[in-house]
């Protein structure tokens, strides 16, 4: 019976991106809001594991859609949307950032003045 316990919910890979889309343009709110002298470590890695997430359900959701589809492997659709994930993976946490609005972002380090 446990895999009947979330039926009906509603929530579906796509609310979970949109969920994990809104706890992330929060964080970059309070990220660009900061003063740059104020950031700290902490805040950074938090930042960064958000997006994280993010990027792992953005993953799911169009693996997902793959799996439920009737697409033969063969055709071009299919592997558009393969090569879609691979770009994602490719892409990262960095570039979901900065599509994401945060202000001088720099990979790894914390931004200085």
């Amino acid at each position: 019976m446990a895999q009947w316990l979330n039926m009906f919910t509603g929530n579906t890979h796509g609310s979970l991106v949109r969920d994990r889309a809104d706890l992330v343009s929060r964080a970059v709110e309070t990220w660009n809001a900061t003063d740059v002298d104020n950031r700290t470590l902490a805040m950074r890695k938090k930042l960064v594991r958000l997006a994280d997430n993010l990027l792992a359900a953005m993953i799911k959701e169009k693996k997902a859609f793959l799996d439920g589809t009737l697409l033969d492997q063969r055709s071009e659709d299919y592997k558009k949307k393969i090569q879609e994930i691979e770009q994602l993976r490719f892409a990262g946490v960095d570039s979901l950032l900065r599509k994401m609005g945060v202000a001088n972002w720099k990979p790894d380090t914390i931004d200085e003045p």
